[in-house]
């Protein structure tokens, strides 16, 4: 008995030896991986530590409050502060609100403090989230948040340029011209731009409840109607027919758009495959009507001849265009997209407009058949009785437009004569697609007689007489 009493006590000390040791191994990885955390940690650079949001009561704190706050957000390890004002509607705002002298006073001492810390600082325009709701305080003073404006303005090598400064609309009558700068580019420019095709010829009246029917045909991408614009467009609602964004899914979509002030506010994405009854790729090249009524701020759109709307969609009760409150026809526009950078060029055209008020009285029309006097600006124009718009060239080094991808090279030195009997000879080297030769040019390029030469080898003739576009009378022959 005695002899299994001690065996058992050797046993257990053997074992206790055993689980003494595997603890301390354990115990001493534990101690390495904790050592290694406060070597890397506990002295991290200030640039890799945390920021903290202080909503700083205001009228609340004393010079000696604010540098004990922060110190001990410096002693916490926070390695910057966020400063929001806490507001106290029983103070005087004009001393103790956001830009009050109060406010500035305790921000200045709030920067000294924190530079000797080695801590950042950024502010925020109180409360309300925004200047505009700060009371009291004036958006376009210094102490509202300010922004920069950049305008561009691209001047051919060689030339030179004077007058005023070019301008933007986001720019308040308060704003200060901060400096000019001239680079040289030296790359391509890449452009993204919004063309919109406005009515000139105006409706006969201007009403809240109105119906407006036409015929499209979507030669690339998507095509857009404006209505409610004023002279200007930053405000407006926008009916897009799109057949790019489910082109995947063979989809051609409905996209609303509201936009107010500059800024789009809302858009959504409604299904109308079925209704146009073409899908995204079949609808390319297809004249398809549509119909759009408006009335108590509801937006019916009907496509084909059927009588069910594809679509009945609310207006934001935010969405006003007169000076009475409410949103009315205004003024018809066609919006088309071309980017560089994304690869976009929306090309459509459009006929038989008709716009009606709720009565059923026409106050506007237009069948596109006289391309002198057609209702909208020149950069929609007119051909085989429909409007285009689209495809636009934009160079920065001209504001203007070149309608129909079409340049004039002009001969600027004079003929010696003006013969009705010549020959015109010369060499040309055709790098790509074609190339024109014109001649009995007058008007600089409006009406003259034009000889392509096209890769396809045929030879090709045409005649232009209008400035802005060309009715070709085409005689080819291979």
């Amino acid at each position: 008995m005695l002899r299994r009493v001690i065996a058992m006590l050797c046993a257990t000390a053997i074992i206790g030896s055993s689980l003494a040791g595997s603890f301390s191994a354990a115990q001493a990885a534990e101690n390495i991986f904790y050592d290694e955390l406060c070597e890397k940690y506990n002295d991290i650079e200030i640039v890799n530590k945390t920021e903290v949001r202080w909503w700083m009561a205001a009228g609340t704190h004393t010079d000696e409050t604010i540098k004990a706050e922060l110190k001990a957000m410096y002693d916490a390890g926070f390695s910057g502060v966020e400063l929001c004002q806490l507001a106290d509607s029983t103070l005087d705002e004009s001393v103790y609100g956001y830009g009050g002298e109060q406010w500035e006073h305790d921000v200045k001492l709030i920067l000294d403090t924190a530079l000797d810390y080695g801590m950042t600082v950024s502010l925020t325009s109180g409360a309300g989230w925004s200047t505009a709701n700060v009371p009291g305080l004036d958006p376009a003073s210094q102490a509202a948040n300010q922004c920069i404006v950049l305008v561009e303005e691209h001047v051919n090598a060689g030339a030179s340029r004077s007058g005023a400064i070019p301008t933007n609309s986001n720019l308040r009558d308060e704003a200060e011209l901060i400096g000019a700068v001239a680079v040289k580019r030296t790359t391509a420019t890449k452009y993204a731009k919004d063309f919109f095709v406005k009515q000139t010829r105006a409706s006969t009246s201007d009403p809240t409840e109105f119906t407006i029917e036409g015929d499209f045909i979507i030669d690339k991408e998507n095509t857009s109607i404006c209505f409610g614009s004023r002279d200007t467009s930053d405000s407006f609602v926008m009916w897009q027919i799109n057949t790019v964004k489910k082109a995947s899914e063979g989809k051609v979509l409905l996209r609303p758009h509201v936009r107010a002030n500059g800024s789009w506010k809302a858009s959504s994405d409604i299904d109308v495959t079925s209704a146009v009854g073409y899908s995204s790729t079949d609808i390319i090249g297809k004249k398809i009507h549509i119909k759009i009524e408006v009335a108590d701020g509801t937006v019916k759109t009907y496509f084909g001849n059927s009588t069910t709307p594809a679509d009945t969609y609310t207006l934001p009760n935010t969405v006003v265009n007169d000076p009475n409150g409410n949103f009315t026809l205004g003024k018809l526009m066609f919006r088309q997209s071309t980017s560089t950078n994304a690869g976009t060029n929306e090309v459509a055209r459009w006929d038989n407009l008709i716009v009606k008020d709720g009565t059923g009285k026409t106050v506007f029309s237009e069948d596109f058949e006289n391309a002198g006097d057609y209702g909208f600006d020149e950069y929609g124009f007119v051909e085989d009785g429909m409007m285009r718009v689209g495809e636009y060239i934009y160079t920065p080094d001209s504001p203007e437009l070149i309608v129909d991808s079409e340049y004039f090279s002009l001969q600027s030195r004079e003929s010696t004569a003006d013969p009705a009997t010549f020959t015109v000879e010369g060499d040309f080297v055709l790098n790509n697609e074609s190339t024109n030769l014109c001649f009995g040019t007058r008007n600089d390029g409006a009406d003259c007689l034009m000889w392509q030469i096209k890769s396809e080898q045929r030879l090709c003739a045409a005649q232009t007489s209008h400035p802005n576009q060309q009715k070709m009378d085409k005689a080819c022959r291979h």
